[in-house]
Protein backbone atom coordinates (compact mmCIF):
# COMPACT_ATOMS: atom_id res chain seq x y z
CA UNK A 1 0.00 0.00 0.00
CA UNK A 2 1.30 3.30 -0.97
CA UNK A 3 0.06 6.87 0.30
CA UNK A 4 1.33 9.58 -1.18
CA UNK A 5 2.98 11.78 -3.18
CA UNK A 6 1.81 14.38 -0.74
CA UNK A 7 2.63 17.70 -1.03
CA UNK A 8 3.51 19.98 1.91
CA UNK A 9 4.12 23.36 2.25
CA UNK A 10 4.05 24.49 6.08
CA UNK A 11 5.36 23.40 9.66
CA UNK A 12 1.82 22.34 10.71
CA UNK A 13 1.98 19.96 7.95
CA UNK A 14 4.43 18.03 9.28
CA UNK A 15 1.82 17.16 12.37
CA UNK A 16 -0.85 16.01 9.72
CA UNK A 17 1.40 13.64 8.11
CA UNK A 18 2.93 12.68 11.39
CA UNK A 19 -0.11 11.55 12.78
CA UNK A 20 -1.81 9.82 9.99
CA UNK A 21 1.74 8.19 9.69
CA UNK A 22 1.27 6.68 13.35
CA UNK A 23 -2.38 5.88 12.63
CA UNK A 24 -1.03 3.99 9.31
CA UNK A 25 1.96 2.11 11.80
CA UNK A 26 -0.59 1.46 14.45
CA UNK A 27 -3.28 -0.68 11.89
CA UNK A 28 -0.16 -2.38 10.91
CA UNK A 29 0.54 -3.80 14.17
CA UNK A 30 3.59 -1.88 15.30
CA UNK A 31 4.42 -1.09 18.73
CA UNK A 32 3.31 2.32 20.46
CA UNK A 33 7.14 2.51 20.57
CA UNK A 34 7.56 2.05 16.70
CA UNK A 35 4.20 4.10 16.03
CA UNK A 36 6.36 7.18 18.25
CA UNK A 37 9.40 6.74 16.51
CA UNK A 38 8.15 7.23 12.76
CA UNK A 39 5.68 10.10 14.16
CA UNK A 40 8.64 11.68 15.64
CA UNK A 41 11.11 11.22 12.58
CA UNK A 42 8.67 12.24 10.26
CA UNK A 43 8.01 15.50 12.05
CA UNK A 44 11.79 16.23 11.80
CA UNK A 45 12.05 15.54 8.24
CA UNK A 46 9.50 17.66 6.95
CA UNK A 47 10.13 20.36 9.38
CA UNK A 48 13.84 20.37 7.67
CA UNK A 49 12.12 20.35 4.38
CA UNK A 50 10.25 23.30 5.30
CA UNK A 51 12.94 25.15 6.76
CA UNK A 52 16.31 24.19 4.71
CA UNK A 53 14.66 22.43 1.67
CA UNK A 54 12.84 25.26 0.06
CA UNK A 55 9.64 25.71 1.72
CA UNK A 56 8.27 22.12 1.11
CA UNK A 57 8.44 19.01 -0.99
CA UNK A 58 6.93 16.07 -1.24
CA UNK A 59 5.90 12.92 0.87
CA UNK A 60 5.12 9.31 0.17
CA UNK A 61 4.84 6.18 2.85
CA UNK A 62 5.09 2.62 1.26
CA UNK A 63 4.12 -0.07 3.71
CA UNK A 64 5.55 -3.77 2.99
CA UNK A 65 3.63 -6.51 4.04
CA UNK A 66 6.35 -9.05 5.80
CA UNK A 67 7.67 -10.39 7.32
CA UNK A 68 8.49 -8.36 8.70
CA UNK A 69 5.96 -5.76 8.11
CA UNK A 70 7.70 -2.35 7.45
CA UNK A 71 6.90 1.42 6.58
CA UNK A 72 9.07 3.46 3.93
CA UNK A 73 9.21 7.10 3.84
CA UNK A 74 10.36 9.23 0.99
CA UNK A 75 10.66 13.22 1.35
CA UNK A 76 11.79 14.61 -1.35
CA UNK A 77 12.82 18.96 -1.56
CA UNK A 78 13.64 21.19 -3.89
CA UNK A 79 16.24 22.97 -1.72
CA UNK A 80 19.67 23.56 -2.19
CA UNK A 81 20.69 19.91 -0.59
CA UNK A 82 22.85 18.90 2.27
CA UNK A 83 26.64 19.56 0.92
CA UNK A 84 28.09 16.73 4.02
CA UNK A 85 25.55 14.06 4.60
CA UNK A 86 28.09 12.70 7.18
CA UNK A 87 28.26 15.75 9.18
CA UNK A 88 24.57 16.45 9.19
CA UNK A 89 23.80 13.03 10.83
CA UNK A 90 26.59 14.35 13.84
CA UNK A 91 25.05 15.76 16.84
CA UNK A 92 25.84 19.39 17.08
CA UNK A 93 25.47 20.12 13.40
CA UNK A 94 23.03 22.33 12.15
CA UNK A 95 22.57 24.78 9.08
CA UNK A 96 25.63 23.53 7.25
CA UNK A 97 28.14 24.46 10.63
CA UNK A 98 29.16 23.05 13.70
CA UNK A 99 27.20 24.59 16.88
CA UNK A 100 30.08 25.83 19.04
CA UNK A 101 29.80 27.77 22.32
CA UNK A 102 31.23 30.39 20.51
CA UNK A 103 27.84 30.37 17.97
CA UNK A 104 25.31 32.32 19.77
CA UNK A 105 21.73 31.17 20.52
CA UNK A 106 20.23 33.99 18.90
CA UNK A 107 21.95 32.76 15.64
CA UNK A 108 20.52 28.84 16.01
CA UNK A 109 17.47 27.72 14.74
CA UNK A 110 17.62 24.20 16.00
CA UNK A 111 20.24 21.75 18.31
CA UNK A 112 21.26 20.15 15.32
CA UNK A 113 20.75 16.58 16.23
CA UNK A 114 17.48 15.83 14.56
CA UNK A 115 18.86 13.79 11.60
CA UNK A 116 20.93 11.88 13.32
CA UNK A 117 17.97 11.09 16.08
CA UNK A 118 15.95 10.09 12.61
CA UNK A 119 19.04 7.66 11.89
CA UNK A 120 18.93 6.38 15.42
CA UNK A 121 15.26 5.86 15.88
CA UNK A 122 14.01 4.38 11.91
CA UNK A 123 16.19 0.47 10.75
CA UNK A 124 17.43 2.62 7.45
CA UNK A 125 18.11 6.05 6.52
CA UNK A 126 19.34 7.22 3.22
CA UNK A 127 19.58 10.92 1.97
CA UNK A 128 20.96 12.05 -1.61
CA UNK A 129 20.68 14.87 -3.87
CA UNK A 130 18.42 14.42 -6.69
CA UNK A 131 19.20 14.80 -9.86
CA UNK A 132 16.64 17.90 -10.58
CA UNK A 133 18.39 19.65 -7.36
CA UNK A 134 17.38 19.10 -3.91
CA UNK A 135 17.40 16.48 -1.69
CA UNK A 136 15.75 13.25 -1.42
CA UNK A 137 15.33 11.50 2.12
CA UNK A 138 14.22 7.66 2.04
CA UNK A 139 13.69 6.18 5.15
CA UNK A 140 12.75 2.70 6.54
CA UNK A 141 11.02 1.64 9.94
CA UNK A 142 10.57 -2.77 10.28
CA UNK A 143 8.30 -3.51 12.78
CA UNK A 144 10.09 -5.74 15.06
CA UNK A 145 8.89 -9.22 15.35
CA UNK A 146 6.73 -9.88 18.93
CA UNK A 147 7.54 -12.35 20.87
CA UNK A 148 5.22 -15.58 19.91
CA UNK A 149 6.51 -17.42 23.16
CA UNK A 150 4.59 -15.53 25.37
Amino acid sequence: MTCGPFSFSSEADRFWLANEAKRIAQAEGFSREEQAQLATSISELVSNAVKHGGGGGTFTLTVHQGPPTSIQVVIEDDGPGIPEVEDALRDGFSEGRWLTPDVPMSKRRGLGTGLGAVQRMMTQLTISRRASGGTRVDTTLVRKMKDRAR
